[in-house]
């Protein structure tokens, strides 16, 4: 099976607000929407399986984030994500966290989409971990480095798409800001509008991708 646009979100609760019969009759079957998993590993597994099954044209990562404190976004924000670097693998030396792995993935794709706020991002596997989180621009060696989110998938989707050589984008909603207790998360106004903003950004890639 191949289709010219594969949508991933991690979870169905993510794609909630993703109307797939809309999707239909806008793009007929050049787009396909699928649940990925949360984490990293799961979100390799599944893409490693649907890019072996398919051969898209383009891969989409959509999904919620948690945003940094400070950084200008707020719940409701959309975003597409330029670079994706792993925050929290590494080591605890004592009180202090010391990085073991520095690679930043980038995204070359963003720049053709300036309608959106390009955003740099922190893949974790533990959310609201304080030494994961920027600080400000500290020298990678010795601590966080500076972004504006972070998400628990970004960094392995980077990593198999640029891998694979496919086109890819990540498009985050923001639903909390980062140390947040849930109940003040607001994932409903995050899920509307990454679908409303999905449903744009897929307009403007059939017209440049002419499929």
């Amino acid at each position: 099976m191949s289709e010219n646009i594969l949508v991933v979100v991690p979870t169905a609760a993510e794609g909630a607000h993703i109307d797939t019969e809309r999707l239909c009759e806008a793009f007929g079957d050049k787009v396909r929407v699928i649940v990925g998993g949360v984490g990293m590993a799961a979100i390799a597994a599944s893409l490693a399986r649907l890019l072996r099954d398919a051969q898209p044209r383009m891969v989409i990562l959509a999904g919620i984030a948690g945003a940094y404190p400070d950084c200008g976004l707020s719940a409701g924000d959309v975003v597409l994500v330029a670079t994706e670097r792993i925050a929290d693998l590494g080591a605890m030396r004592g009180e202090r966290f010391e990085p073991l792995y520095q690679q930043v993935y980038h995204c070359p794709h963003v720049a053709a989409f300036p309608a959106l706020r390009a955003v740099a991002a922190n893949t974790v596997n533990c959310a609201a971990a304080a030494h994961s989180a920027p600080s400000g621009p500290l020298p990678a060696t010795s601590g966080p480095v500076p972004a504006e989110l972070e998400n628990m998938e970004g960094a392995a989707f980077f990593a198999v798409c640029i891998e694979l050589g496919v086109p890819f984008l990540e498009l985050r909603a923001i639903s909390n800001v980062v140390s947040d207790p849930p109940a003040m998360w607001n994932v409903p106004l995050a899920t509307k509008n990454l679908a409303a903003a999905l449903e744009t950004l897929l307009g403007r890639i059939t017209d440049q991708l002419d499929v």
